[in-house]
């Protein structure tokens, strides 16, 4: 093992060999509106791990994802009252709860309780969906 020494002198070494600070880099300050987004940022994966967990948010629809070694599978998109991107994975609950949601429409899902589904399998979250008046 490296002494305390060699550890700080490689923490150093490490952190020398980066490029310059974005910091430091010059931009500009123009205001987004200039500007068109070609990508959003990634989506935080909500996961529901007790029941009685909400999440509050503005539904912005189904999103497919592929990944490349493996299988496609489908998310649901929200913006959060914070202004970030938000996704939940698919289950036929949300899939039925979300059908008739318009984009944009405020929703709040609530984690209410575990259904069993089988023998050995993981039970499906039973999910409360409800749309803003």
């Amino acid at each position: 093992m490296a002494s305390k020494a060699e550890q700080e002198r490689m923490r150093q070494e490490l952190e020398n060999s980066f490029p310059e600070d974005l910091a430091d880099i010059p931009t500009d300050d123009t205001p987004d509106s200039e500007w068109d987004t070609v990508r959003d940022e990634s989506a935080t994966v909500i996961l529901f791990s007790k029941p009685g967990q909400r999440f509050v948010g503005h539904y912005e629809g189904i999103e497919e994802i592929t990944p490349e070694n493996d299988e496609p599978f489908t998310r649901h998109r929200f913006t959060g009252l914070n202004g970030k991107p938000y996704a939940v994975n698919n289950s036929y609950v949300l899939q039925e709860g979300l059908k008739n949601v318009q984009k944009g429409n405020l929703v709040r899902l609530t984690y209410v309780k575990d259904i069993p589904t089988g023998k050995n399998m993981n039970p499906m979250k039973d999910i409360k969906v409800q749309v803003k008046r």
